[in-house]
């Protein structure tokens, strides 16, 4: 069962980041799947050694640099938590701790993102 949904992760990634004809195709599936498959994915993301208890969409950029992109938080079971960046096309996923983000000042994770 765990490789069977490990498969399913990995060819969501990759429809996602094959230049589909949706905007943000990942961030599509995940917006409109169901918790236990955003679940999935983002531990797949972040790292096995997570164990995805909570996720949290953040919402998708509207101007700047980072226009077009989605952000999703999500913490593991252990306390530890994350920023996921998802790019609209052939880019690489972007993660982050929470803590850095904190310590720089930058954004809030589960927190909207601002218009």
């Amino acid at each position: 069962m765990r490789l069977r949904i490990g498969l399913e992760v990995v060819g969501l990634v990759a429809m996602a980041t094959a230049g589909a004809a949706s905007n943000n195709e990942l961030n599509d599936r995940l917006v409109n799947g169901s918790d236990q498959v955003r679940r999935d994915v983002l531990q797949f993301l972040i790292a096995d050694s997570c164990h995805v208890a909570r996720t949290f969409f953040n919402g998708i950029a509207k101007r700047g640099p980072a226009k077009g992109r989605a952000f999703s938080s999500d913490q593991c079971a252990d306390g530890r938590a994350f920023m996921v960046m998802i790019p609209p096309r052939n880019e690489d996923t972007r993660i982050i701790e929470c803590e850095k983000l904190k310590r720089l000042k930058l954004n809030s994770c589960f927190k909207r993102l601002r218009d």
